[in-house]
């Protein structure tokens, strides 16, 4: 029994210390076709964003993002902040999710999918917070 105890705990430690031991990617290592062909996607991106911009729905959005922008600085919601953002998601995901399944529950069923998505992600949102916060 002592042998079997002890042959486990020097596995785990084994492959506790395994895990340590990996080499880092070297800069020679990257392979520099593929970052060429994610900067071309990323441009395309941008040239397709710059040009719903110029739409009206576009001038639309951008006006709407922008009056929520000032909205939340003067109620004082920082979502630069790499730690509390994730406690804005996690409490918009959780009120979010609860008004779609009221809605859910009185008109459309199928959206109650969705709002157990958008509630699941905001409390996953929530324990990441917590773990950000206390526990590193």
């Amino acid at each position: 029994m002592k042998l079997r105890l002890f042959t486990m705990l020097l596995l785990m430690v084994g492959f506790a210390l395994n895990t340590y031991a990996t080499n880092p990617i070297s800069p020679e290592a990257v392979d520099f076709e593929k970052t060429i062909k994610v900067e071309k996607k990323a441009n395309k991106w941008a040239q397709r964003l710059a040009k719903f911009s110029q739409t009206k729905a576009g001038k639309w959005f951008v006006k709407k993002a922008t009056q929520l922008t000032k909205f939340m600085n003067k109620v004082g919601i920082d979502l630069n902040d790499p730690v509390e953002k994730w406690l804005w998601y996690a409490i918009i995901g959780v009120v979010a999710g609860t008004i779609m399944y009221v809605l859910a529950a009185a008109a459309f069923w199928p959206l109650s999918y969705i709002a157990w998505l958008v509630y699941l992600a905001g409390v996953i949102s929530f324990w990441y917070w917590v773990y950000l916060k206390f526990l590193q």
